[in-house]
This record gives C-alpha cells, structure tokens and sequence, in this order.
C-alpha cells in the first residue's frame, strides 16, 4: 500500500512520550486518538478553512464517523508523522 497515496494529508511529526505510554511502552489507544484529533485542528484551519473565526460567527462542524487505522506499533521515543484522508 502507497502511503502517501492512501492517506494524502500529514500533519508535523510527534515524539512519543513515557506519559503517552502504557506499562509494556506502547502508545496508550487514548494517545493515538488524541494526537490526531490535535492534528486535524491545524488540517481543518489551513486546508479546510475552519478558523477560529468561522467558529466565533456560530457556525459549527462534526464528524459522522472517525477510524482510525492502526499499521505500526507507536512505541515510547518513537516519532511518529499522523496522516489522514478525506472520503
């Protein structure tokens, strides 16, 4: 599978950290959602035009369904790039 061609859009990479961590030094499934959700923020504000601005004027946006596909182990110190697609 092309990765890039899969899931086009990538954020910045991240650092895993001991907090993120469960005790065996994998990434808590917790971790994993909350890293893309933080990295979608900067998608939907640079590419999709969802500012804080467009908020404040009381419009909103939700999400229908969320999957999140699981190919590698994140591991503690392990730098990871979250990337995602639109369907």
């Amino acid at each position: 599978m092309d990765l890039d061609i899969a899931f086009p859009e990538s954020s910045s990479f991240s650092r895993i950290t001991a907090e993120m961590c469960d005790y065996n030094g994998h990434m808590n499934v917790l971790f994993y959602f909350k890293l893309f959700i933080e990295n979608l923020e900067t998608y939907y504000e640079d590419d999709l035009g969802f500012s804080k601005e467009y908020f404040k004027q009381g419009f909103s946006s939700f999400s229908l369904e969320d999957n999140i596909k699981y190919l590698k182990a994140v591991s503690y110190t392990h730098l990871t790039l979250p990337t995602n697609r639109e369907v």
